[in-house]
């Protein structure tokens, strides 16, 4: 529509300049006033302030540019007639979503639009979010980007693949736990014993001033010193 008659018009006066070339991006953007457009593309030649004025002559020869300014800088600035807005409205109707069918983004590319339903959004903000991501996406592909492939589906059919226990490789015999051969069950205290008639290692009370969990089967302990010290006082019978 617009925009798009509009970059051509930019493209063709970058010819008429001197500066062959197709010029797909005209670097356009809003002007921040209806009808106002700018243009960062002579900044891309040698001499940007020459050339944005030899544009300029150039495009002020269209009926529909109401006028066209070379900045200092080499920026472009251009305002449209407003019987082009009134034109392009109508247009605009007419032709309906195919209005905003044009090249400007081509060779681009931009995430998919979300596919999650509507009405599963958690919240006013998080359903404003993804409708704004939908709507972009389709904005985009219709001006020309390339859609990246949505791999979410890949993704959920990717399943972590398992051993069978029955697999996994095994040490030698003598590296298990002795409650773990074949025929034995686990012992209710599982704990390495250090010495003959002492408590397990791993029960043994921490240095003043630190602090450990305490095992379970501390409590089961046969030093009563040990309960007093580490688990307080023992219960009444």
């Amino acid at each position: 529509m617009l925009s798009a008659d509009l970059r051509q018009s930019v493209a063709a006066a970058a010819r008429a300049a001197g500066h062959p070339g197709p010029w797909r991006d005209v670097g356009l953007r809003d002007g921040g006033a209806p009808g106002g457009y700018a243009s960062s593309l002579p900044l891309r030649f040698a001499d940007p302030p020459e050339t944005a004025r030899a544009m300029a002559v150039a495009l002020r020869t269209e009926d529909w540019i109401a006028d066209a300014d070379p900045t200092g800088h080499g920026y472009l600035t251009i305002t449209v007639t407003p019987e082009a807005l009134t034109r392009t409205a109508v247009e605009a109707a007419k032709t309906g979503p195919a209005c905003a069918r044009s090249d400007a983004l081509a060779g681009t590319t931009t995430a998919p639009p979300p596919t999650g339903p509507l009405p599963a959004a958690a919240s006013w903000a998080e359903a404003r979010e993804l409708v704004t991501a939908q709507v972009t996406a389709r904005l985009a592909a219709a001006a020309g980007a390339t859609v990246a492939a949505d791999d979410s589906a890949e993704r959920a059919c990717v399943h972590p693949v398992t051993t069978p226990r029955a697999q996994l490789p095994q040490g030698p015999a003598r590296s298990r736990a002795p409650w773990s051969s074949p025929g034995r069950t686990p012992s209710a205290t599982p704990w390495p014993v250090s010495r003959r008639n002492g408590p397990p290692l791993s029960t043994r009370s921490p240095a003043r001033g630190t602090s450990r969990p305490i095992p379970p089967m501390l409590f089961s302990t046969r030093t009563p010193a040990l309960h007093r010290r580490c688990a307080g006082p023992l219960p009444l019978a």
